[in-house]
């Protein structure tokens, strides 16, 4: 009978020659020699008994098997000398492996059978766990450590990693619990992203859940509306080409080719009304025919982001989408109806053609988060705005009470004046309107203070605002260029930590 010969790595002066060979006298039987020197005593030992079989032996029977041992072992050693060293080594293994034996099964049993308690220490941070959950996702660091009987953590029970110290804690609870939280608020999203990697969570088998992918775990972080990406497969690569510039260079190309396109749509919507230009029937019908071309690319492009998306309700009632399908519609209904090519509200939609430049800046885009997270602020310095508008009209109305004005126009009425008190309140100023008393030019005066006042008032939550969507933007846009890059992590990193974790 043999054993594995991993027993030989719990006690140092086990060998796995002395473990086998003991087995054999213990099945089998010894040999003359082993007979000839056994004691009564070893012949009733059971194997794989506990420490407390024999503890339990009479006092008196031991003795006297101890002393005729001891006859025996002299005479042995006088007569064989090897059979006595063969002794020596067998009985030698035999404790080994009742001590390893039970030493095993004190250190699985203990704390209710949930193990040894590991000691962790990362970056100062001290976290205390259980060998049991450890070993709960095979494939990640501190699985592979605690399962390494040639690790620190394995024989010691302690490790010191320089990592995050924050970011580890929620690590090792993730052993316990059993799921990976979303990124804790006060980790960075790449520190964040970097720890999961160096403990190899990704690798866990089975794998562990809230951590389907890095890419789909940060989008949840940051409650990204992408939730129309195509799982795997051929839409997939459409849609990373159509909606991800930055996932590869052949998107960027798109995304540039776009961008021109759209450019050069607005430059022709503008040259267009040019008087020399628009005079020049041939020149007209050039510019049409190079519109419908631009509508020709700009439908290709909304059709192809429609169909490869999941979620086709949600993209369709996105705004940035519905100015794009405003800025399309126009040429198409003029081709359609020619009797509806001359109304001007058709003319007025073609140049919202220049919103779609927001696809493509970073800017814009943070100014659109921006006015909809600060929206209560906004509504707020928009209703007092309103306020002071007819407070000032009504006022500079009654000051002035349609006195002559050789600067300007007079202040007919009320709603004739808000004209007036909006541009004064703006801090404009275009002079068409005036006043011309005394009473009217004070009133005048505390308007431009007040709208000073006003305007001043939201800029510094605006801004605080724009900074903060700005920032939360471009952090997201590194981590979805490194989860791209990442999404299939190379081992290089995983074997650089465990090298030096076992050189620890």
């Amino acid at each position: 009978m043999g054993f594995p010969q991993a027993i030989s790595l719990s006690a140092k002066d086990v060998h796995v020659s002395d473990v086998e060979s003991f087995a054999r006298m213990s099945s089998h039987g010894a040999s003359e020699a082993s007979c000839s020197t056994t004691s009564s005593y070893e012949k009733t030992l059971v194997w794989g008994a506990p420490m407390s079989h024999y503890e339990h032996v009479d006092s008196h029977s031991a003795h006297r098997a101890e002393r005729h041992r001891g006859m025996r072992t002299d005479q042995a050693a006088e007569s064989d000398p090897a059979a006595h060293a063969q002794l020596q080594k067998e009985l030698r293994a035999k404790e080994n492996w009742d001590t390893m034996i039970s030493e095993v099964a004190r250190k699985m049993m203990a704390n209710g059978g949930l193990g040894r308690k590991i000691c962790i220490n990362s970056g100062g941070m001290v976290c205390i766990t259980y060998e049991k959950y450890l070993r709960r996702y095979p494939g990640t660091l501190l699985s592979d450590m605690i399962r390494n009987p040639n690790h620190d953590l394995f024989r010691k029970g302690f490790i010191f990693l320089d990592r995050h110290p924050f970011a580890a804690v929620e690590i090792v609870n993730s052993y316990r619990d059993g799921f990976i939280p979303v990124k804790p608020p006060h980790i960075a999203s790449e520190v964040w992203q970097n720890e999961l990697l160096y403990f190899k969570m990704h690798e866990a088998d089975p794998p562990i859940p809230g951590l389907d992918g890095f890419l789909a775990l940060y989008r949840q972080s940051f409650n990204s509306e992408e939730d129309g990406r195509p799982s795997a497969g051929f839409r997939a690569t459409l849609y990373a080409l159509l909606e991800e510039p930055k996932s590869s260079t052949l998107a960027w190309f798109i995304s540039m080719t776009s961008l021109i396109l759209v450019v050069a749509s607005v430059v022709v919507l503008c040259v267009e009304t040019l008087p020399q230009l628009a005079k020049n029937d041939q020149l007209q019908s050039t510019f049409e025919f190079v519109d419908v071309g631009f509508v020709s690319a700009f439908t290709f492009e909304y059709l192809s982001r429609l169909l490869v998306n999941q979620n086709k309700r949600k993209f369709v009632f996105r705004p940035l989408n519905i100015i794009d399908l405003l800025s399309i519609l126009p040429t198409w209904i003029t081709l359609i109806f020619p009797a509806a090519e001359a109304s001007k509200v058709l003319k007025v939609l073609r140049i919202l053609r220049v919103f779609k430049l927001a696809r493509h800046s970073d800017g814009l885009q943070v100014l659109g988060k921006t006015a909809i997270a600060a929206r209560n602020e906004l509504s707020q310095a928009l209703f007092c705005f309103i306020i002071l508008v007819i407070l000032f009209a009504a006022i500079v109305f009654y000051a002035e009470d349609n006195a002559a004005n050789p600067y300007g126009e007079p202040f007919l009425s009320i709603p004739h004046s808000m004209w007036w008190a909006v541009i004064t309140l703006c801090t404009i100023g275009y002079g068409d309107m005036t006043p011309v008393t005394d009473t009217g030019r004070l009133f005048g005066s505390m308007a431009c203070v007040a709208g000073v006042v006003m305007v001043a008032l939201p800029i510094s939550v605006i801004s605080s605002t724009f900074q903060e969507k700005y920032a939360e933007h471009m952090e997201k846009q590194k981590i979805e260029v490194g989860s791209m890059r990442n999404l299939v992590p190379s081992r290089s990193l995983s074997n650089q930590s465990i090298s030096l974790s076992s050189s620890q």
